[in-house]
């Protein structure tokens, strides 16, 4: 399919370690500052259960203890 769509014949698995290497370039090289910030967004859904942006705006989050809710981290991390 990658390769009628985009004439690209490089396997997927090659394709996806290329994207996994990217990501983490991002993380550690680009934008390491970014992505910490963007995981203490995530964590403070738990604990402190909100979120403020730079304009003094918070996101309240109503989890429940236990409950790992991914929608719940990505809206966080869009929130700011």
């Amino acid at each position: 399919m990658i390769k009628a769509e985009t004439g690209v014949e490089t396997p997927l698995k090659e394709i996806e370690n290329q994207c996994a290497q990217m990501i983490e370039a991002w993380k550690t090289v680009t934008f390491p500052t970014a992505w910490r910030y963007l995981a203490g967004c995530q964590q403070a859904v738990y604990d402190p259960g909100y979120v403020v942006n730079p304009w003094g705006f918070r996101k309240t989050f109503h989890v429940r203890r236990g409950e790992v809710r991914k929608d719940f981290e990505r809206e966080a991390g869009n929130f700011p």
